[in-house]
């Protein structure tokens, strides 16, 4: 076996043997080489020594690390992915998040998600503080530690309170869908919402704004006013000449006026403002220097027509009644006055065709300045073609409910009723949204909505929705109503703000009764408009208490009751009469409602 060497007696060859041995794992100064040692040859103790100093610490595999520990530069480490999962074993932790969203969160506990995450998203630069765990919780910022009311927290349900003001330089809401115009405004729990203002300050009457027609234009000052039938009798003009329908010395302002030959404007026109493919009554105004003209219509039958002539500044009828004619083909209303002078002259007429105003070449037609125009929209009480009749004692095409509107208000008037219509009646008798016969539809419809949006926003200072008993019980109800009405008027108002709103109830025919179907409109209407921001009044024509008439009676099958007296012969519309009464009553009942004004 191997032996140490006897000290001299090998002359060294021992010695360096052993030194290339202990070079193995020394340095030539003697001290050992780096790695030379490693955990294993060290004791036990001496280990545990080594792990534990003041101011070193060593963690591998999982540990619990007890006592405060205090790092003095950048901590790097691998760590796992948040991923939510469930750790049943582990108290509350703090768990770093690596992965492309480095982050801290906070563990809930034993068995629980994970509640905090604050994470980073490096590719954008953002920091991001969310509830990763399955109910969420609070969140909240404090000014400092002491504070006990935080300046800023974020519930469960998304929702943020702050305790003080919000500085920002720009704030948005998108609650109620914003738009142009609208407003902030809360509810009575303090939640803000878009809305349409509420037609800013409720000021002007619309009674101010009147300028009705009074009484008749004196006789005296008419020489002439006649139909010629297909020509014109010029015998007492001195030569003649014709301000065609769609010159801009012509005001048509309540109008949609429609080539009847879109390539020869001589062809004519149409009023068609309604929506439907049926023409409406036409209403326009001119101003007029001379003593004769002629306005050239084209009729199919019976028709009537109404003329307003200016008399020392105040507008009356040229008759007392519309003049009737009856006629197919062309027709002049030829009128001559006692006077050369200026005259402002306004010109009603049905649904049939308008041409031009035929006058001398040395008179002179300008436009007149326009008028306050509201619109009027509703079933056949409100019809915008005609309120004939037939076979009633008296009636007119233009003697309708519009027309008494207009003569007592001066307004202009765009008329949008048609008949067969409601809320819910398309003119079919059913509820439903398709169009119905000859492009009806029901109130508020798109059709309709993009009738009156034709005219222009901040043109329209009121529109009048006539209610109807052609909806009954297609309604459901109180509340069908209600909601039906609401939508229609909300629609209205974003789209113009500025209209302020009058329903008129279902017309009063044979004797209204509480609680029937016509009755549960009535009051989801009234309801309806009460609420609305744009609703300045309701005109309650049905009241059963109060009804504006009552009766069973008409012209065909007679009474001894009011009724008798205002229903025609067909036995739902009015006559003349009748239609004086329902449009004079509603005009009474306008004037003392405020207008909201911008």
């Amino acid at each position: 076996m191997a032996r140490l060497p006897i000290a001299g007696s090998d002359s060294g060859v021992w010695g360096d043997i052993l030194n290339g041995y202990l070079l193995q794992a020394h340095k030539q100064d003697g001290t050992l080489k780096d790695g030379s040692v490693g955990e294993t040859q060290l004791a036990e103790p001496v280990q545990t020594k080594l792990n534990n100093p003041p101011n070193a610490l060593l963690l591998s595999g999982d540990q619990t690390v007890d006592g405060d520990k205090t790092f003095q530069d950048v901590v790097r480490a691998k760590v796992f992915v948040l991923d939510n999962t469930v750790d049943s074993t582990m108290n509350s932790r703090l768990i770093l998040g690596g992965g492309p969203y480095p982050g801290i969160a906070i563990d809930g506990g034993p068995g629980t998600q994970p509640s905090v995450q604050f994470a980073s998203d490096p590719s954008v630069g953002s920091m991001v503080l969310r509830y990763v765990g399955p109910t969420g919780g609070s969140f909240s910022v404090f000014s400092s530690f002491t504070a006990t009311t935080s300046a800023f927290s974020i519930d469960q349900n998304e929702l943020a309170t702050f305790s003080g003001a919000v500085t920002a330089p720009a704030l948005k809401l998108t609650g109620g869908s914003p738009a142009a115009g609208k407003i902030l405004t809360s509810d009575s729990a303090g939640n803000a919402t878009w809305q349409p203002p509420l037609a800013q300050q409720a000021t002007a009457t619309l009674g101010s704004l009147f300028d009705p027609i009074i009484g008749t234009f004196p006789v005296s000052e008419i020489v002439q006013d006649s139909y010629d039938n297909d020509n014109l009798d010029t015998s007492n003009y001195g030569g003649i000449t014709g301000t065609l329908w769609n010159s801009n010395r012509i005001n048509t302002q309540a109008m949609k006026l429609v080539a009847n030959n879109s390539t020869n404007p001589a062809a004519g026109c149409t009023n068609m403002p309604n929506g439907r493919t049926v023409g409406s009554c036409f209403d326009f105004e001119f101003e007029f220097t001379g003593d004769k003209l002629a306005l050239m219509f084209a009729a199919f039958g019976y028709f009537d027509t109404q003329i307003y002539v200016e008399n020392q500044g105040q507008m009356t009828r040229l008759k007392a009644f519309p003049m009737a004619g009856n006629h197919n083909g062309i027709v002049f209303r030829n009128i001559r006055f006692a006077s050369y002078e200026t005259r402002r002259i306004r010109v009603l007429a049905p649904y049939i065709y308008f041409y031009q105003i035929v006058h001398e070449p040395n008179a002179i037609v300008n436009r007149t300045p326009d008028r306050p125009m509201i619109a009027i929209t509703g079933d056949s009480y409100v019809d915008g073609s005609t309120a004939y009749n037939s076979g009633s004692a008296q009636t007119y095409s233009v003697g309708g409910t519009v027309d008494a509107i207009l003569e007592a208000t001066g307004f202009a008037v765009i008329r949008l009723g048609q008949g067969g219509t409601g809320y819910f009646n398309n003119a079919t008798g059913n509820a439903s949204d398709a169009m119905g016969p000859n492009n009806s539809s029901r109130f508020f419809s798109a059709s309709r909505l993009a009738a009156i949006q034709a005219f222009g926003t901040g043109k329209i200072a009121a529109l009048i929705v006539n209610g109807t008993i052609n909806d009954g019980e297609l309604s459901g109800g109180m509340a069908g109503m209600k909601a039906r009405a609401l939508e229609g008027y909300g629609a209205l108002n974003a789209w113009d703000p500025a209209i302020s709103i009058v329903a008129v109830t279902p017309e009063p025919l044979n004797n209204p009764t509480a609680g029937n179907v016509h009755d549960l409109n009535r009051q989801g209407l009234i309801q309806a408009i009460s609420s609305h921001p744009q609703g300045i009044g309701y005109i309650d024509v049905y009241n059963p208490d109060q009804p504006l008439w009552t009766g069973t009676g008409t012209e065909a099958a007679q009474g001894a009751d009011p009724q008798t007296k205002l229903i025609g012969h067909d036995g739902v519309h009015p006559n003349w009469a009748g239609y004086r009464l329902y449009g004079g009553h509603i005009a009474a009942n306008i004037a003392h409602m405020k207008l909201y004004s911008e």
